[in-house]
């Protein structure tokens, strides 16, 4: 175990050493994540895009991984994109918050995806004839802490400044909360998902316990491995992947989140307990007052 936590803490600082040319290719320029390394295989994201779509592909073949390996643009990532018998093309973002601007960052991202698709497929869009394009598909993966519907659509004509003006441009992103007793028609359909899932809910619920990151994923992962969840990709990756959890946000903005309800329960705490101290002040005055007026009128 100790061992386990100092290699954690070199490869967490090896990984800080690191910078990154937003040009050089093959290079990805963001953090990878547990999420991306495991739909990062055909057959996985296959069965993720069958359960979220209830259709019933077969052939991993059938699909065509696009993410962008230089993706940091204007300092937003996505965890995944791929196109579907080629007509289709997905943008699925697994995340622990949820961001209004969802819409506006996929805009970007499906712009530079069309860009490389049509430059690709030798696409001139200045002749007169149509060319198509895949029809787009943008799809958030929630399981955050805050409260939040089991599906929502953002749109992307929210963030235009004039509302009183008819947009010419739309465009939709479904945000699907996969937390307990959320959407499970999708995790049912998708065993990996529901790993996963599961996975971020044990790393959680024994950081309550113990209070310390580094161990309650160590704990998580043995518990998962035990209970054939993820069990094969964590024994091969386990390495990797508990120092990929230790950094990335998924779990950070868990900590986060924990360590501000904590201070915000002392400072509840701190007010039960001023007004408490306020009550039994005014109790204690009023009753000296009290005493006082039965005095007087004991001594006429």
């Amino acid at each position: 175990m100790e061992n386990t936590q100092k290699n954690i803490e070199k490869n967490l600082q090896s990984s800080k050493k690191h910078s990154y040319n937003l040009h050089s290719p093959g290079v990805r320029t963001y953090k990878d994540s547990v999420f991306c390394r495991i739909f990062n295989e055909k057959k996985e994201l296959l069965s993720l895009y069958n359960a979220l779509n209830m259709s019933h592909y077969e052939n991993p073949d059938d699909l065509e991984i696009i993410t962008l390996d230089n993706a940091l643009f204007l300092q937003m990532k996505n965890d995944v994109a791929f196109l579907i018998n080629t007509n289709e093309m997905c943008l699925i973002e697994h995340s622990s918050t949820v961001c209004l601007n969802y819409p506006l960052r996929s805009l970007l991202y499906l712009a530079r995806e069309y860009e490389v698709i049509l430059e690709q497929r030798n696409e001139n869009i200045l002749k007169y004839g149509l060319v198509k394009i895949p029809t787009p598909a943008c799809i958030v993966l929630y399981n955050g802490m805050e409260k939040r519907p089991e599906v929502e659509i953002l749109k992307l004509s929210d963030a235009f400044e004039n509302q009183e003006v008819e947009p010419c441009l739309e465009l939709f992103v479904k945000v699907l909360n996969i937390n307990n007793g959320m959407n499970e028609n999708v995790l049912n359909g998708c065993k990996t998902l529901k790993d996963y899932v599961i996975l971020i809910s044990k790393i959680r619920e024994n950081y309550n316990e113990i209070g310390d990151l580094a161990k309650a994923i160590h704990k998580a992962v043995d518990y998962c491995i035990d209970a054939d969840h993820l069990r094969s990709f964590l024994i091969r990756n386990r390495a990797e992947v508990e120092p990929m959890l230790l950094s990335e946000g998924t779990v950070e903005e868990y900590v986060d989140s924990m360590n501000e309800v904590k201070e915000q329960e002392i400072e509840r705490l701190k007010k039960v307990v001023q007004e408490k101290d306020e009550a039994l002040s005014q109790r204690d005055s009023e009753i000296a007052r009290l005493k006082a007026l039965l005095a007087s009128k004991e001594n006429n």
